[in-house]
């Protein structure tokens, strides 16, 4: 019927801008959360950081605020001299924890890191976004075509989309690994990891949304963390001219279009 091939484009119109208007939202869910607060941080050293299908979803090891690797060694593939070459000489974790409990399980995530590229760069070997949620099938980052990274600013973000999220199966609940980088290093010294609020987000299945108190770390590499930090934190871009902006926009943007055809579609045969 004419009717209900007029009506379809504007259902679809309407969960679009429903869409955006959540993911809009989303970026702000920390001031209006309700759950115990979750710790979104940087491991420099990821031992004990697991994550796998059930009984045993995600265990987190102890979190190092400043390690202190040699290189090279059994921990560490840089031999010390050669420039960046996209090898992943070396990984880190950004973690998410839950201090009262047990953190959820994750249905999308957003993670801003901050680098000193003078230093090290994000490698494509050794990148993993998916470590605690498998079966995400929308990157929100980017982490697909956005590799090597060597601008000192990397987003790391997966979502749930078309497969749907099933406890311990494509999405594990516990403290642990969130987003592994591969990094590739280029000199030495101690480089201090962190995430911009602003960007950074952490949604679940459950009802209520958690606030998100985010965490930095520091890596020596062939280097002491008692001494001050060589390089430290590559200068915060603006956000409203930086292009992860506009990575977020258009994977919202791509999120927003597909489920508002696959409901004009479901409206017209409900028709």
């Amino acid at each position: 019927m004419t009717k209900s091939l007029a009506t379809a484009p504007t259902v679809a119109l309407v969960v679009t801008l429903a869409l955006l208007a959540f993911s809009a939202a989303g970026q702000h869910h920390t001031a209006l959360a309700q759950g115990p607060p979750l710790v979104m941080g940087i491991d420099p050293q990821t031992t004990g950081n697991t994550c796998a299908a059930s009984p045993a979803d995600c265990t987190l090891g102890t979190v190092e605020p400043c390690y202190e690797v040699t290189c090279p060694s059994t921990e560490c593939t840089w031999d010390g001299t050669s420039s960046f070459d996209d090898v992943s000489d070396y990984v880190i974790d950004v973690y998410i924890d839950d201090p009262a409990g047990t953190a959820p399980a994750p249905i999308d995530y957003n993670a801003w890191v901050f680098y000193d590229q003078s230093i090290v760069q994000i490698a494509d070997p050794g990148t993993d976004g998916k470590v605690k949620m498998p079966g995400a099938d929308i990157s929100t980052g980017e982490e697909t075509g956005g590799l090597p990274d060597s601008d000192g600013d990397f987003l790391g973000g997966w979502m749930f989309l078309w497969q749907t999220p099933i406890l311990g199966v494509n999405t594990y609940i516990g403290d642990g690994p969130l987003l592994r980088l591969g990094l590739d290093i280029g000199a030495s010294g101690v480089v201090t990891f962190s995430l911009d609020a602003g960007a950074s987000t952490y949604s679940s299945l459950e009802a209520t949304p958690h606030p998100l108190t985010l965490g930095s770390a520091r890596l020596a590499i062939n280097d002491s963390c008692a001494l001050p930090p060589v390089g430290g934190t590559a200068e915060l871009p603006s956000l409203s001219h930086s292009r992860h902006r506009q990575y977020m926009l258009l994977s919202a943007l791509t999120a927003a279009a597909a489920l508002a055809l696959v409901a004009g579609g479901w409206y017209t045969r409900r028709r």
